[in-house]
């Protein structure tokens, strides 16, 4: 085989990239997401990791009829509560224990 269909980035690891997509049964948008995952540091670098993610969006869409830029927000959403919590959190949970302790 040419280093075409069998290229050098793949070839570091126990398993074959494609023998781990078979074995695991995944579909054709799960593959790829493997696959780019896997090869980005070796390969296209960042242009990889953007191509995963394009497959990911795809599968969200597919399965789950919605896609990545509703779940970002809702993660953004969410880093920020929870920065503030910790950020106010000393106060609350002094306060927490003060009522804990006078009951």
């Amino acid at each position: 085989m040419t280093e075409k269909f069998n290229p050098h980035y793949y070839k570091s690891y126990p398993i074959q990239v494609a023998d781990a997509i078979t074995s695991w049964r995944l579909d054709f948008c799960e593959g790829n997401i493997v696959k780019y995952v896997v090869r980005h540091k070796e390969k296209n670098g960042k242009e990889d990791l953007l191509k995963a993610v394009w497959y990911l969006n795809k599968l969200l869409g597919v399965e789950y009829g919605t896609n990545i830029q509703e779940h970002i927000e809702v993660l953004e959403d969410d880093q920020i509560n929870s920065s503030n919590r910790r950020s106010n959190g000393s106060d609350e949970e002094t306060q927490s224990m003060d009522h804990k302790i006078s009951l």
